[in-house]
C-alpha cells in the first residue's frame, strides 16, 4: 500500500493475522525514513520488532521475512536522507531475531522510479519476483525458479 508505515502496518496487523497466511513480508522503511512522518530510527525498529512479536505470538509456524526496497530518488531522497541506516536496522533485526532478509535494495540501481519511490510493474516483477520466489523456495527446502 503506497505511503504505509509501520504505525499503518500495526493497525493493519489483525486483519492480516486473521488470514492465517503461512508467510508475511514486511516491508515499512522507505515510509518510515521520510522526514514527514517523523518516525525515528528507534520508532522503527521498536514497531518493526511489535510487528515481529506479534506475528509469532499469533502464528508461530508463519515465515516472517523482512525487506528492503527501492532507493528513493529526486525529491523523494531528500525527504529519506537517512534510508541506509533504516536498512541496516532491517539487517540488523533480521539477524537478531532469526528472520529471514530479502535485501532488494541493491538490486535497483539504475532503474528509473517514475514518482522517485514507486517502481514501474514491469520494473518491479523483474526485480523482486525472481529473489523473492528463490528465497521462500529455500524456505521450503525446494529450488524455486519465476515463471
Amino acid at each position: 500500500m503506497g505511503g504505509a508505515d509501520t504505525a499503518w502496518a500495526l493497525a493493519a496487523l489483525p486483519r492480516v493475522l486473521a488470514a492465517a497466511p503461512d508467510v508475511i513480508l514486511i516491508e515499512f522503511a522507505v515510509n518510515d525514513a521520510d522526514l514527514r512522518r517523523r518516525t525515528g530510527l528507534a520508532t522503527s525498529r521498536a514497531r518493526h520488532l511489535a510487528l515481529v512479536d506479534t506475528v509469532r505470538a499469533a502464528l508461530p509456524e508463519t515465515r516472517i521475512v523482512l525487506m528492503t526496497m527501492s532507493p528513493a530518488t529526486g525529491f523523494k531522497r531528500l525527504l529519506r536522507p537517512r534510508l541506509p541506516a533504516y536498512n541496516a536496522m532491517l539487517h540488523a533485526l533480521a539477524r537478531a531475531e532469526g528472520l529471514g532478509l530479502a535485501d532488494l535494495a541493491p538490486r535497483w540501481h539504475g532503474v528509473t522510479l517514475p514518482d522517485g519511490v514507486h517502481p514501474r510493474p514491469e520494473d518491479a516483477a523483474r526485480i523482486i519476483v525472481p529473489p523473492l520466489t528463490a528465497l521462500l523456495g529455500a524456505s521450503l527446502g525446494r529450488a524455486c525458479a519465476a515463471l
